[in-house]
């Protein structure tokens, strides 16, 4: 069975690595809350091939879940900290690519 009135959110999984100090990867993982977009709605996002992805990102993300400080406290979900989020190097794509794996139908393996 399949429904066809999904939500409209989709909760993203991110996992990754960032080198750390003693240049060994250290792994992260957290959730981005999504706009559930239908394929008219992606295309017309990604129209002008050269948009940033940070922009896509911008208007599809509407919340995280656990993302932290230095202090290991959570951080609140807002454009400035999203933006900040988005400026590591190489996050914008992580979070675009697993936007786009999560957000399409898959086969089953």
């Amino acid at each position: 069975m399949y429904k066809i009135n999904a939500s409209a959110t989709i909760r993203v999984p991110v996992v990754g690595s960032v080198a750390g100090e003693d240049g060994k990867p250290v792994k992260f993982t957290f959730g981005l809350q999504c706009k559930r977009l239908q394929q008219p709605e992606i295309d017309e996002l990604m129209k002008d091939p050269n948009a940033p992805v940070k922009g896509f990102l911008h208007q599809v993300v509407n919340g995280w879940h656990d993302v932290v400080g230095a202090d290991d406290q959570p951080i609140e979900f807002s454009e400035a900290n999203f933006a900040a989020l988005l400026d590591q190097p190489g996050m914008s794509m992580l979070c675009f690519n697993a936007f786009m794996s999560d957000i399409g139908a898959k086969p089953k393996n």
